[in-house]
Protein backbone atom coordinates (compact mmCIF):
# COMPACT_ATOMS: atom_id res chain seq x y z
CA UNK A 1 0.00 0.00 0.00
CA UNK A 2 1.29 3.43 -0.88
CA UNK A 3 2.91 5.09 2.16
CA UNK A 4 0.90 8.31 1.85
CA UNK A 5 -2.38 6.40 1.62
CA UNK A 6 -1.57 4.48 4.79
CA UNK A 7 -0.17 7.54 6.64
CA UNK A 8 -2.62 10.37 5.90
CA UNK A 9 -0.92 13.21 7.79
CA UNK A 10 1.76 15.76 6.98
CA UNK A 11 5.33 15.86 8.26
CA UNK A 12 6.62 15.77 10.94
CA UNK A 13 3.79 13.44 12.04
CA UNK A 14 3.54 9.70 11.53
CA UNK A 15 0.09 8.15 11.97
CA UNK A 16 -0.92 4.82 10.51
CA UNK A 17 -4.52 5.64 9.61
CA UNK A 18 -5.30 2.05 8.68
CA UNK A 19 -4.41 0.84 12.18
CA UNK A 20 -5.48 3.78 14.28
CA UNK A 21 -8.29 5.91 12.78
CA UNK A 22 -11.79 4.50 12.19
CA UNK A 23 -12.88 7.45 10.03
CA UNK A 24 -9.87 6.95 7.78
CA UNK A 25 -10.67 3.22 7.52
CA UNK A 26 -14.32 3.89 6.66
CA UNK A 27 -13.25 6.29 3.92
CA UNK A 28 -10.75 3.75 2.57
CA UNK A 29 -13.48 1.06 2.51
CA UNK A 30 -15.78 3.43 0.60
CA UNK A 31 -13.04 4.13 -1.95
CA UNK A 32 -12.21 0.43 -2.35
CA UNK A 33 -15.88 -0.42 -2.91
CA UNK A 34 -16.02 2.23 -5.65
CA UNK A 35 -13.09 0.56 -7.42
CA UNK A 36 -15.22 -2.57 -7.82
CA UNK A 37 -14.26 -6.22 -8.17
CA UNK A 38 -10.90 -5.42 -9.73
CA UNK A 39 -9.58 -4.30 -6.30
CA UNK A 40 -10.32 -7.61 -4.56
CA UNK A 41 -7.06 -9.40 -5.52
CA UNK A 42 -5.11 -6.45 -4.04
CA UNK A 43 -7.00 -6.35 -0.75
CA UNK A 44 -4.94 -8.99 1.13
CA UNK A 45 -1.77 -7.03 0.31
CA UNK A 46 -3.34 -3.80 1.52
CA UNK A 47 -4.35 -5.46 4.80
CA UNK A 48 -0.98 -7.16 5.31
CA UNK A 49 0.42 -4.00 6.93
CA UNK A 50 -1.95 -4.53 9.88
CA UNK A 51 0.36 -7.25 11.14
CA UNK A 52 -0.70 -9.81 13.69
CA UNK A 53 -1.07 -8.03 17.02
CA UNK A 54 -3.60 -5.82 18.76
CA UNK A 55 -4.11 -2.15 18.06
CA UNK A 56 -6.05 0.82 19.34
CA UNK A 57 -8.49 2.37 16.88
CA UNK A 58 -9.68 5.94 17.41
CA UNK A 59 -13.45 6.15 16.86
CA UNK A 60 -14.01 9.85 17.60
CA UNK A 61 -14.93 12.64 15.23
CA UNK A 62 -11.57 14.40 14.88
CA UNK A 63 -9.95 13.91 11.48
CA UNK A 64 -6.27 12.94 11.24
CA UNK A 65 -5.45 16.56 10.31
CA UNK A 66 -7.41 17.91 13.29
CA UNK A 67 -5.62 15.49 15.61
CA UNK A 68 -2.18 16.47 14.38
CA UNK A 69 -3.20 20.14 14.38
CA UNK A 70 -4.13 19.98 18.05
CA UNK A 71 -0.95 18.08 18.94
CA UNK A 72 1.16 20.56 16.97
CA UNK A 73 -0.46 23.48 18.82
CA UNK A 74 0.13 21.86 22.23
CA UNK A 75 3.75 21.06 21.40
CA UNK A 76 4.43 24.56 20.10
CA UNK A 77 2.83 26.14 23.18
CA UNK A 78 5.16 24.10 25.41
CA UNK A 79 8.21 24.64 23.15
CA UNK A 80 8.47 20.91 22.31
CA UNK A 81 7.68 20.93 18.60
CA UNK A 82 11.18 21.19 17.14
CA UNK A 83 12.82 17.82 16.69
CA UNK A 84 15.58 17.98 19.33
CA UNK A 85 13.30 19.43 22.00
CA UNK A 86 10.59 16.89 21.16
CA UNK A 87 12.99 13.94 21.34
CA UNK A 88 14.44 15.20 24.62
CA UNK A 89 10.93 15.53 26.08
CA UNK A 90 9.78 12.01 25.16
CA UNK A 91 13.10 10.52 26.32
CA UNK A 92 12.35 11.83 29.84
CA UNK A 93 9.48 9.31 30.03
CA UNK A 94 11.05 6.14 28.61
CA UNK A 95 10.58 7.22 24.98
CA UNK A 96 6.96 8.32 24.97
CA UNK A 97 4.56 10.94 26.28
CA UNK A 98 0.78 11.30 26.24
CA UNK A 99 -1.41 14.27 25.37
CA UNK A 100 -5.17 14.67 25.89
CA UNK A 101 -7.06 16.36 23.04
CA UNK A 102 -10.22 18.47 22.91
CA UNK A 103 -12.52 15.44 22.63
CA UNK A 104 -10.95 13.84 25.75
CA UNK A 105 -9.12 11.20 23.71
CA UNK A 106 -5.52 10.61 24.77
CA UNK A 107 -2.72 10.20 22.23
CA UNK A 108 0.66 8.54 22.70
CA UNK A 109 3.64 10.35 21.18
CA UNK A 110 6.86 8.50 20.39
CA UNK A 111 9.83 8.89 18.09
CA UNK A 112 9.02 8.19 14.47
CA UNK A 113 11.27 5.80 12.55
CA UNK A 114 11.48 8.15 9.54
CA UNK A 115 13.76 11.18 10.03
CA UNK A 116 11.34 13.76 8.64
CA UNK A 117 8.41 12.14 10.52
CA UNK A 118 9.80 12.25 14.02
CA UNK A 119 6.45 12.57 15.85
CA UNK A 120 4.84 9.12 15.80
CA UNK A 121 1.31 9.18 17.24
CA UNK A 122 -1.35 6.64 18.03
CA UNK A 123 -4.40 6.56 20.31
CA UNK A 124 -3.78 5.62 23.92
CA UNK A 125 -4.85 2.23 25.18
CA UNK A 126 -8.20 2.43 27.02
CA UNK A 127 -8.54 6.09 26.02
CA UNK A 128 -11.98 7.58 25.50
CA UNK A 129 -13.23 7.16 21.92
CA UNK A 130 -10.82 4.30 21.32
CA UNK A 131 -11.41 0.57 20.93
CA UNK A 132 -8.81 -2.18 21.16
CA UNK A 133 -8.94 -4.70 18.31
CA UNK A 134 -7.01 -7.73 17.23
CA UNK A 135 -5.52 -7.26 13.78
CA UNK A 136 -7.47 -10.28 12.51
CA UNK A 137 -10.73 -8.65 13.57
CA UNK A 138 -9.84 -5.40 11.83
CA UNK A 139 -8.71 -7.23 8.66
CA UNK A 140 -11.96 -9.21 8.59
CA UNK A 141 -14.12 -6.14 9.23
CA UNK A 142 -12.49 -4.29 6.34
CA UNK A 143 -12.64 -7.29 4.00
CA UNK A 144 -16.30 -8.01 4.82
CA UNK A 145 -17.37 -4.39 4.32
CA UNK A 146 -15.55 -4.17 0.98
CA UNK A 147 -16.94 -7.53 -0.20
CA UNK A 148 -20.49 -6.70 0.90
CA UNK A 149 -20.31 -3.23 -0.64
CA UNK A 150 -19.03 -4.43 -4.00
CA UNK A 151 -21.61 -7.22 -4.26
CA UNK A 152 -24.52 -5.29 -2.68
CA UNK A 153 -24.89 -7.75 0.19
CA UNK A 154 -25.62 -7.13 3.89
CA UNK A 155 -22.30 -6.93 5.75
CA UNK A 156 -23.67 -8.34 9.02
CA UNK A 157 -24.99 -11.54 7.44
CA UNK A 158 -23.12 -14.65 8.66
CA UNK A 159 -22.98 -16.18 5.17
CA UNK A 160 -21.55 -12.93 3.70
CA UNK A 161 -19.02 -12.64 6.54
CA UNK A 162 -17.77 -16.16 5.90
CA UNK A 163 -17.72 -15.72 2.10
CA UNK A 164 -15.52 -12.66 2.44
CA UNK A 165 -13.22 -14.17 5.08
CA UNK A 166 -12.66 -17.28 2.96
CA UNK A 167 -12.33 -15.56 -0.43
CA UNK A 168 -10.17 -12.62 0.64
CA UNK A 169 -8.30 -13.71 3.75
CA UNK A 170 -8.28 -17.51 3.48
CA UNK A 171 -9.75 -17.60 6.99
CA UNK A 172 -11.99 -20.27 8.44
CA UNK A 173 -15.69 -19.51 8.97
CA UNK A 174 -17.05 -17.99 12.17
CA UNK A 175 -20.00 -19.68 13.86
CA UNK A 176 -21.97 -16.58 14.80
CA UNK A 177 -21.90 -12.83 14.50
CA UNK A 178 -23.17 -10.23 16.98
CA UNK A 179 -23.57 -6.53 16.26
CA UNK A 180 -22.75 -5.80 19.89
CA UNK A 181 -19.24 -7.22 20.18
CA UNK A 182 -16.20 -8.60 18.43
CA UNK A 183 -16.18 -8.88 14.66
CA UNK A 184 -19.83 -7.85 14.27
CA UNK A 185 -19.29 -4.62 16.20
CA UNK A 186 -16.18 -3.86 14.13
CA UNK A 187 -18.03 -4.51 10.85
CA UNK A 188 -20.85 -2.20 11.95
CA UNK A 189 -18.48 0.52 13.20
CA UNK A 190 -16.48 0.56 9.93
CA UNK A 191 -19.37 0.23 7.50
CA UNK A 192 -19.33 3.32 5.27
CA UNK A 193 -23.13 3.25 5.12
CA UNK A 194 -23.54 3.68 8.88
Amino acid sequence: MDFYLQHPVNEPFLLNGLKHHAGYVKNLIFNLINKGESILPSLPGILKCLGGSQMDLYTGLLTPDEITGEIEKLLKESDRYKKLKYLSWIEKNNGYQTLPLSDKSVWVLMEGNIPERYIHIHPGRHSLQTVRLRSGTLKSAIAVNVWAGIYGKPALNLRVVNEAREALLNESPVKHISQESGLGAAIKRLNPGC
